[in-house]
């Protein structure tokens, strides 16, 4: 059965996260991608086609990689940042919220972007 494209790039971006043998610069890319498809279709329908078997849900992948990058970024002409900038159009944070959800799947997320980050030096 063919994937859904947007679903294809959640598991391409959860691979990358979740598997042995990630790299760092592979996941900023799937995850690129995964916000051109969330920012050029409509999020009600994506939710239709994410992938559960990783934990993580595209919304999960979103927030985590939104804190993620707002932490770990080399200044404003990065590409973290550039991430972080896309990532906040599609998850917006209270006030007084500075990083993600203890015991959550953004958490997940998060630690996974900073196993990749720390393997990756």
């Amino acid at each position: 059965m063919r994937k859904h494209p947007g679903e294809a790039c959640e598991e391409a971006v959860c691979k990358q996260l979740f598997h042995i043998g990630g790299s760092y610069s592979e996941a900023k890319e799937a995850y690129a991608a995964l916000l051109d498809w969330i920012e050029n279709n409509d999020t009600d329908e994506i939710s239709d086609y994410c992938s559960t078997q990783y934990g993580a849900g595209w919304g999960d992948i979103v927030a985590g990689s939104f804190w993620f990058f707002c932490h770990n970024y080399d200044g404003q002409w990065s590409e973290e940042y550039e991430l972080s900038c896309r990532s906040s159009k599609l998850y917006d944070p209270g006030p007084c919220a500075n990083g993600a959800e203890p015991g959550s799947g953004e958490l997940e997320v998060y630690e996974a972007w900073e196993r990749l980050l720390a393997d990756d030096l």
